[in-house]
């Protein structure tokens, strides 16, 4: 990669990376008091019926893949009057998108939460609410899109930070006013958050439309470029479709079997593995402009060397931020909520687990979706993918422990690996077993050997806040230099050296 390249994604990692930072502890304790407010039940109810809504959240994610993607290709080609064309024909298609999505929430979604989600009597009203400001929360970001996009696109990584974390202080705000509502707690929490969604979707149509000059929506009768990227995201949606399986679909499998209870312990766990998880989403978001660009300029050589080192260098980084996790599962719990629900722990230890499976193949699917030839690669993962469910099912009929249906999703979400692998081999035509080799088994083999070790040290570790404090501490001083030394190549610890420098320069000149 060229030094200008590095600089790039140096600085917009270093953006995406406070970001997140802050934005995760927000998170965390918000996650907390919102817990301790609402109690179990409800908490568990929030989750279980905005997760309907979240089912068709693949419609909207096939959107975001399809408009980064024809965005970034045009600007790799600096083609002005394209990206015109494209912001555009995004924005019809995501109107197109919310109408549709408004059908099928106020029918099959409406019967589903009112015949089929185990609710207690007296919050079947509450829940209701919560479902129709949910699809109004979802309607604001199936329509923010287009202008989301455009700022990836164009890089603009710090814009994209500023606006996170403004919407996160929101609400964080909006959780210390919970402290103080005496009216139904839940309802107000939905009423909050979707006055939060709104300022979202205003923040982003009046700086994209004064930035960009691009992002002013004209009427364009070119249906070639309509039916072009309406193709690309409808086979995006069935991938989307197997993700939310793997979620959404087996969490309201595990309600059908044990109730609201469980689903809010799966849900404390994800969010925990989530938060930390998107640190290392950061770290590829900062890629993957990068990657589109360089395949629609013709250099797939440059484009694989960040594709590669996007999947390894993900994992490496969130090994080294979930071995404390893996190690002391229930203190961080403790620590965080206080009262961890019965399974919480076993959740996240599987959630964990789960998430360092699929971190290596985040830049695999911005390469696949920059050829723009997705059919193939979308139907075979959201096949493997829905596996989930039924498997699911089948198992907790035979009465297993809740938690332990989380591994059927790792398994899928190693055959997915290795799916995508074998797909993006005949597009792109790179060494797939020098990829196996000198990514995934080496992953493993130092994540086993880490993990082994941390478990041994953990017995001389007192379990305490100072203990804890000290594994997150000799999680970065012994991990760190373990994976630069046996995890990198020389090239790679040459490039790794390099993007600290540029973070470095740039944390300097600030």
């Amino acid at each position: 990669m060229s030094q200008s390249s590095n600089k790039t994604i140096a600085k917009n990692t270093l953006f995406l990376f406070f970001r997140t930072l802050l934005i995760m502890g927000i998170s965390l304790y918000a996650s907390r008091v919102v817990l301790a407010e609402l109690g179990v039940e409800d908490y568990g109810i929030y989750n279980v019926v905005g997760g309907i809504v979240s089912m068709l959240a693949f419609l909207n994610s096939a959107m975001v893949q399809a408009s980064q993607r024809y965005l970034s290709f045009a600007q790799g080609t600096n083609d002005l009057e394209n990206q015109k064309k494209i912001f555009s024909t995004s924005v019809l298609i995501h109107a197109t998108i919310a109408i549709l999505v408004v059908v099928l929430l106020e029918t099959i979604g409406l019967w589903y939460v009112n015949t089929k989600v185990v609710l207690p009597a007296e919050r079947l009203n509450a829940a209701n609410i919560i479902y129709q400001l949910s699809i109004l929360i979802f309607l604001s970001r199936i329509l923010v899109v287009p202008y989301n996009a455009s700022v990836i696109a164009h890089e603009k990584m710090d814009i994209y930070a500023y606006i996170s974390i403004v919407d996160y202080m929101f609400q964080l705000g909006l959780v210390f006013i919970l402290q103080y509502i005496t009216y139904d707690k839940l309802v107000t929490y939905g009423v909050m958050m979707l006055a939060v969604a709104c300022v979202h979707y205003i923040f982003y149509v009046l700086y994209t439309k004064c930035k960009f000059i691009e992002c002013t929506f004209h009427w364009y009768k070119d249906w070639k470029l309509y039916k072009e990227m309406f193709s690309f995201a409808s086979w995006a949606f069935l991938g989307g479709a197997g993700f939310i399986a793997r979620n959404q679909g087996v969490n309201l499998v595990i309600n059908l079997f044990c109730g609201p209870a469980v689903n809010a312990a799966r849900g404390v766990a994800y969010q925990v593995s989530a938060a930390v998880q998107t640190l290392i989403s950061s770290f590829q978001q900062s890629m993957n402009p990068q990657i589109t660009k360089r395949y629609a300029s013709g250099d797939r050589e440059s484009m694989m060397t960040l594709v590669r080192a996007g999947s390894k260098y993900s994992f490496l980084l969130l090994l080294i931020c979930f071995t404390p996790i893996l190690v002391r599962p229930e203190y961080i719990l403790k620590l965080w909520l206080g009262t961890v629900p019965e399974y919480a722990a076993e959740f996240l230890v599987m959630a964990v687990s789960m998430a360092l499976v699929t971190s290596m193949d985040g830049t695999l699917n911005t390469a696949m979706q920059a050829t723009g030839n997705i059919k193939v690669f979308q139907i075979t993962v959201s096949i493997i993918m829905c596996l989930d469910i039924p498997l699911a099912y089948f198992l907790l009929s035979l009465g297993i422990e809740p938690y332990l249906v989380t591994g059927v999703s790792i398994f899928t979400a190693i055959l997915c690996l290795f799916a995508k692998l074998i797909i993006l081999r005949r597009q792109l035509y790179f060494n797939i077993s020098e990829f196996i080799l000198s990514i995934v088994f080496k992953n493993f083999i130092l994540s086993a050997l880490v993990i082994f070790m941390f478990l041994g040290l953990s017995h001389f570790i007192v379990d305490s806040l100072l203990g804890f404090i000290i594994l997150c501490f000799l999680s970065v001083i012994v991990n760190g230099p373990i994976i630069y030394i046996l995890g990198l190549k020389g090239s790679e610890r040459r490039m790794v050296r390099s993007m600290i420098e540029q973070i470095a320069s740039r944390l300097k000149n600030k």
